[in-house]
């Protein structure tokens, strides 16, 4: 009934989601590059290339999506 509980409550689950949709988002892009990888050897040059690019989109994606709620900061 208190609509800034409501609120807070709906932000931090919003948040958990967030955590969650961006760890599977993650596993799944780990195991295609470890796919990839394995077959390291009949990779050409741009291939090789393209992974490495991949593996920094992934990690720059990890760093840019992490936020915290409103609700969580010091007054």
């Amino acid at each position: 009934t208190n609509h800034e509980v409501a609120s807070n409550f709906i932000t931090f689950g919003q948040y958990v989601a967030e955590l969650i949709h961006l760890k599977v988002k993650q596993k799944e892009n780990l195991n295609h590059v470890a796919g990839i990888l394995e077959r390291k050897n009949n990779l050409t040059v741009l291939d090789k290339f393209r992974v490495a690019r991949k593996n920094e989109r992934v990690n720059a994606q990890a760093g840019s999506n992490r936020w915290v709620p409103k609700f969580l900061f010091k007054k």
